[in-house]
């Protein structure tokens, strides 16, 4: 298991060496509020650093699962930062969390996806890139 992990972290570092960005972690929570009226959500939570103080601007998210596509909002914060950030203008590590909930879905769509897959896109310094993560540690977070 560990080393499963291993290679796959390694593999999505060795993907964004052509970027600035480098995958530390990605996370997929299954959130189940307190509450038995109100339904579960996924919850994605992308932990990256930059190594550079280049200006990051990320353009939309699109998350592919059981053959749906959503583009959602999402909230971009310093890994210790206690405010949601537009873009990233400074070197650090921070956390991309993508709520899977009806007031952050922007749009959906049909897609022949088999795998669950989240895609930035992005921008750094003018120039568009994306990053596409299908691979996720999955946790279950209880709400009260």
């Amino acid at each position: 298991m560990r080393k499963t992990f291993f290679i796959l972290s390694l593999s999505f570092i060795l993907m964004s060496c052509k970027s600035n960005l480098i995958l530390i972690s990605s996370i997929k929570e299954t959130v189940l509020p307190g509450r038995p009226n109100i339904p579960s959500y996924s919850n994605y939570k992308v932990n990256f650093k930059t190594m550079n103080t280049s200006s990051i601007k990320i353009d939309r998210v699109e998350v592919k699962s059981k053959g749906t596509c959503y583009t959602c909002s999402y909230l971009l914060k310093e890994q210790k930062g206690t405010s949601y950030l537009n873009k990233i203008s400074k070197q650090g590590n921070y956390i991309l969390e993508i709520p899977l909930k009806d007031k952050y879905i922007i749009s959906t769509s049909n897609c022949d996806n088999k795998e669950e897959e989240l895609l930035i896109y992005y921008e750094e310094n003018g120039k568009p890139n994306s990053l596409k993560i299908s691979v996720f540690s999955e946790e279950t977070k209880t709400m009260r």
